[in-house]
């Protein structure tokens, strides 16, 4: 709310916020078009889920398999392990350089108040709890609520409000 006159919630950001110096340095950072932020979470979301469903058929085309494959455990253990290598590696690249696969693949990062990269708690704990707890509690809607905020002039979602980030340009 700091950035808003006078503090209201709901006065227009002043052009300068939408390419404000975030303590970045010379010219300020320029916030992440909407598109891309899109197209960031499309490839985020398929490393999450194709990923497993590789390796999960492949283990069905490499096995003998005489019953249904998702009652033996080494199906899942085949598409849950890859699963997590991606979940571990989306959250190492997200603490250390404010980005995800898909940010880094377009050349975008999440970045605090200060220009610097929010860390752990703020860019993983309090971003993704921030967009769990509306999914699980507000069934879908506070999901939906959340993605509608990037349309407003600070493009920012919920989750990035909650943790006081936004997504810039690399």
């Amino acid at each position: 709310m700091a950035d808003r006159p006078g503090g209201d919630l709901y006065a227009p950001l002043p052009t300068s916020a939408r390419t404000a110096d975030f303590g970045a340095g010379e010219g300020g950072l320029v916030l992440a078009e909407l598109s891309t932020r899109f197209f960031a979470k499309l490839i985020d979301n398929l490393a999450l889920g194709l990923v497993p469903m590789v390796f999960g058929v492949l283990a069905i085309t490499m096995a003998d398999v005489t019953s249904d494959p998702t009652e033996e455990p080494w199906f899942w253990a085949a598409a849950g392990v890859p699963m997590l290598i991606v979940a571990i590696v989306q959250v190492v690249l997200l603490t250390n350089d404010g980005q995800t696969i898909g940010k880094r693949a377009l050349g975008i990062r999440i970045v605090n108040a200060s220009g610097k990269v929010p860390g752990f708690l703020m860019g993983v704990v309090v971003r993704g709890g921030t967009s769990m707890v509306l999914s699980l509690f507000c069934r879908g809607f506070g999901s939906l609520a959340d993605v509608l905020c990037i349309f407003r002039e600070d493009r920012r979602c919920l989750h990035d409000h909650a943790a006081g980030t936004r997504v810039v340009k690399v």
